[in-house]
């Protein structure tokens, strides 16, 4: 099976830097096929034999630790499952349009890959008060988030680190193209 695995909190603002050679190289080791890794953030698509997104995060999360000394987690996602969340993007395109005309100068459309489904409790902490700017939407271990302005001022955005550490975030641009890599074979 095909798999992508998003990687948490390495190569942010110059912390627990780990090249996408490095990251390719060390998933090769731990006897994944078909590694191919994208940007220097934590993306890598690899061929596993499990049928178990779970199985596959953990078997990375492990191999990770060992070689590089530190611990980062992990969200696999299958080809199928990448397929529904990218689908499942749940914002009209004149929405997005109205986001980036206000601020062409950021990205506006973050998808928050999550280990599990998040609980209804959860997401209704993260709705409360929600600012006009923002909107949050659930999907199945998904949260899409369509920022009025930069991510790094949207409330939003810090209530969902805050309620769900263990999610990784992408922005619309590369789930996409992590999507189009699975296509592509």
């Amino acid at each position: 099976m095909r798999y992508v695995l998003l990687f948490r909190g390495i190569n942010v603002g110059g912390k627990n830097a780990v090249k996408t050679a490095d990251l390719s190289r060390m998933l090769t080791d731990a006897g994944f096929a078909d590694v191919q890794g994208y940007l220097q953030s934590g993306n890598a698509l690899v061929s596993a034999p499990q049928a178990d997104s779970a199985a596959v995060a953990a078997e990375a999360r492990a191999a990770f630790e060992a070689r590089f000394g530190f611990s980062a987690g992990v969200v696999a996602l299958s080809g199928e499952e990448m397929r529904r969340a990218v689908a499942g993007m749940p914002y009209p395109a004149d929405a997005l349009a109205r986001a980036e005309a206000a601020d062409p100068g950021v990205e506006h459309l973050y998808l928050y890959f999550l280990p599990e489904p998040p609980t209804a409790a959860a997401l209704a902490r993260l709705t409360a008060d929600a600012s006009p700017d923002d909107q949050v939407l659930a999907g199945e271990r998904t949260i899409y988030l369509l920022c009025g302005q930069s991510v790094r001022k949207s409330k939003a955005a810090a209530r969902i680190a805050r309620g769900f550490p263990a999610a990784t975030a992408r922005n619309w641009n590369t789930v996409r193209q992590l999507d189009a890599m699975l296509t592509e074979g």
